[in-house]
C-alpha cells in the first residue's frame, strides 16, 4: 500500500540544495534590489498580457471609477495620490499610467478593494471587447 509519509521522505530535496554559486547569485540579486518586474501594473490587475494600445485604453477604465475609488486604488498600489506642491496650491493628481512597473503588489485585499478591482476588470474587459 502506498504511504504518503514514505513518499515525502523519498522525495527529491531540490529546494534544500544550497550550492555556493546559488548563494552568490541570490546575494547579488538581493543587493541589486531583486528581480526586475516584467509585467505592468495593469497586466497584473487584469491577469493577462496586454499590448501597449490596450494598456492605454485601460486608462479610461480607471477614469470611470469614482473619485474615492480612484484614491483607494492609488493608495492600495502605492501610487502618488497628489501632484507636487507649487506654492500654496496643489496640482491635480497625475493621470493613472497603466503601463507603469512601479507600485506595490499587495496580496491581501479587503472587501472594498476587491469590489473596486472587480469593477475595474469589468469595465476594462468591456472596453477591450469594444475595440
Amino acid at each position: 500500500m502506498w504511504n504518503v509519509f514514505e513518499a515525502n521522505a523519498m522525495a527529491p530535496k531540490g529546494g534544500k540544495v544550497r550550492s555556493e554559486s546559488k548563494a552568490r547569485a541570490a546575494r547579488k540579486n538581493g543587493k541589486q534590489g531583486g528581480r526586475k518586474r516584467t509585467r505592468t501594473l495593469v497586466e497584473t490587475i487584469m491577469r493577462r498580457q496586454l499590448s501597449r494600445d490596450q494598456q492605454i485604453e485601460l486608462r479610461e477604465a480607471f477614469m470611470q471609477l469614482t473619485a474615492t475609488e480612484q484614491e483607494t486604488f492609488r493608495k492600495f498600489y502605492g501610487l502618488p495620490l497628489r501632484g507636487p506642491k507649487r506654492g500654496k496650491k496643489y496640482v491635480p493628481p497625475p493621470i493613472f499610467y497603466p503601463n507603469t512597473l512601479d507600485g506595490v503588489r499587495p496580496t491581501k485585499t479587503g472587501k472594498r478593494m476587491r469590489h473596486i478591482l472587480k469593477k475595474f476588470r469589468l469595465i476594462g474587459r468591456y472596453l477591450l471587447a469594444g475595440s
